[in-house]
Parts: structure tokens; C-alpha cells; sequence
């Protein structure tokens, strides 16, 4: 049985970890050209300083990247 402090422990290490995924998939994201920064103007008419366009996640080995991050994210 395992204590609350051990249980806390392995969620700063979850943390770290995603944290860790989550700067790896950005840099994807900028080499791919699909996360770019600037200013953009939404649907909406607001401004965004920021443009994610998953359409550019379109051959192969982007998409088989991205599977990766999402299987890593679920495990």
C-alpha cells in the first residue's frame, strides 16, 4: 500500500514527464510548420498571436509522429 507522499511523488513525476512530451510535440509542431506565431486573425474576428493548422500534418511520417505522441500521452 503505498503512502499519499509516494502518491504525490508519481505525480510530479507524471508531470515531468508530460511536460517534457509537450515541449517535444511543440518543437514538431514548429519544425512540421504547423504551429506557427505571428499574428492571426480566427473566424471569429479576434486576434491570435498563434496558428495551428493540423492540415499540414499530411504525409506519412508526420502522421506516424504524431500517433506516436498521442500513444505516449495515453501510456
Amino acid at each position: 500500500m503505498s503512502t499519499a507522499r509516494e502518491q504525490g511523488n508519481k505525480g510530479d513525476q507524471g508531470d515531468n514527464k508530460d511536460g517534457a512530451l509537450a515541449q517535444e510535440f511543440v518543437q514538431f509542431a514548429l519544425e512540421s510548420g504547423v504551429l506557427r506565431f505571428g499574428q492571426f486573425k480566427t473566424k471569429a474576428g479576434r486576434m491570435s498571436p498563434y496558428f495551428f493548422n493540423a492540415g499540414l500534418f499530411d504525409d506519412g511520417a508526420k502522421l506516424g509522429r504524431l500517433a506516436q505522441f498521442y500513444a505516449r500521452h495515453l501510456l
